[in-house]
């Protein structure tokens, strides 16, 4: 998998997502530049942001979209208590700075674009229950597969003042599937609108099958996996990610062609061949010498499990350790041999995540 930053920068932003939502948006402030970079290239696949009410949702949606992009971007609506930065502009968007789209309706914020008296900021969530959220996701951070998004502000000065005396900075929401040096005002039409100068556009990513129908198809096998697990797999199974990806989007594409039910063409299509991998696995991990007797069946359903979070070497180790190794090396041999050619199934992954999640 392309990485959106190097190494260096994955710890950089997994540290600060464990220190809660101010040290978080300070990291993700200075490294924009580079986020913006990456998402233009052509070598990396960002997800469009995945927006989410909660804790739980964003949990689901992270799972449902790591295994459709490479890097996957995460925005969480503000419950409330929330920590606010402005950005400083020379860290992204070069000389000609950001294109800001407001409505032209609105006379105080023309003043304020007149003025100069317009910044850009970011809004986090930042409760304790947002901040335990963002340490639980640091692992798949630190991988370069998640970035955490704050909600984008457009922060203006219209001449008001507090009862205090100081400056009264009002905010709009922008639109957060605008590119990251665009932002646009949800309710601004870009026909009949303010625009300040602005660098070249980013490259915008938009898939022609809904997000929910990716998500319903994959979410009843994934649901089940710990954050932590999920990761240790996904890390584990990169090299079947890519082969994964081929074949859900052939299944998303005749969702798409045939208006399917996606809960009807699951059942009828995909659900099949993961019940396949399940016979094969219990078939090559419960064939062993008569004198195992009772303990087949146990075998098998701790090895399930074993393999999906520690792979082929783990079975097998399962195996010997609860039959007695009855067929000698060479009859573990084969089945390590057996065991990896199920890796050649695209829809291994999701058979491994179904199992851990069911451990």
């Amino acid at each position: 998998m392309a990485e959106y930053v190097d190494k260096g920068l994955n710890r950089r932003l997994m540290e600060a997502s464990r220190s809660g939502a101010s040290a978080y948006l300070r990291e993700y402030a200075e490294l924009l530049g580079q986020i913006g970079l990456a998402a233009a290239s052509s070598e990396v696949r960002f997800s469009r942001p995945l927006v989410a009410a909660n804790s739980a949702d964003a949990v689901n949606a992270v799972k449902v979209s790591l295994l459709y992009n490479d890097v996957s971007t995460l925005l969480i609506a503000s419950s409330g208590q929330a920590q606010i930065t402005i950005l400083d502009p020379r860290k992204f968007g070069g000389e000609s700075g950001f294109q800001i789209t407001v409505p032209s309706d609105r006379d105080d914020i023309a003043k304020a674009v007149e003025s100069g008296h317009i910044n850009c900021g970011f809004m986090l969530p930042s409760s304790d229950h947002d901040d335990q959220l963002y340490s639980d996701l640091a692992p798949l951070i630190g991988q370069g597969r998640l970035i955490i998004s704050p909600t984008r502000l457009v922060m203006f000065f219209a001449g008001k003042m507090t009862p205090e005396g100081a400056r009264n900075w009002e905010t709009i929401q922008t639109d957060p599937l605008a590119p990251l040096e665009v932002w646009k005002s949800e309710d601004a039409v870009d026909s009949d609108s303010i625009k300040t100068v602005t660098s070249a556009a980013l490259n915008a990513r938009a898939g022609d099958v809904s997000i929910d129908q990716r998500h319903q198809l994959v979410l009843p096998y994934i649901e089940g996996v710990s954050l932590s697990e999920y990761a240790k797999i996904i890390d584990d199974a990169s090299d079947q990610i890519a082969a994964l990806r081929v074949e859900l989007a052939s299944y998303l594409k005749q969702l798409s062609t045939n208006n399917d039910e996606v809960e009807v063409f699951r059942k009828d299509v995909l659900q099949p061949k993961i019940d396949r991998i399940e016979r094969d696995f219990r078939r090559i991990t419960t064939a062993s010498n008569i004198r195992t007797g009772g303990l087949i069946l146990g075998s098998a359903v701790m090895c399930a499990a074993t393999f999906a979070t520690g792979g082929v070497a783990a079975a097998i180790a399962g195996v010997a350790g609860t039959v007695g190794l009855v067929g000698g090396a060479k009859e573990l041999a084969d089945r390590y041999e057996k065991l990896s050619a199920l890796k050649d199934d695209p829809l291994h992954v999701l058979w491994r995540l179904k199992q851990q999640g069911q451990s």
